[in-house]
């Protein structure tokens, strides 16, 4: 998510369904107590350090 993939892409690379990606994303964002994705990766990251980190 962090990398900009969507929930399609996320199932794709983890080889979950995309229900189940959006699950696991819904119960994360009311933990982190956000409501966007935006925002989930904020919290969850911190600010950009500007450096990039490969994806899944």
């Amino acid at each position: 998510m962090r990398c900009g993939l969507c929930n399609k892409e996320i199932a794709h690379a983890l080889g979950l369904t995309q229900a189940t990606v959006r699950k696991h994303l819904e119960n994360a964002f009311l933990r982190l107590g956000v409501a966007s994705r935006t925002a989930a990766v904020a919290q969850a990251f911190g600010p950009d350090d500007g450096t990039e980190r490969g994806h899944v």
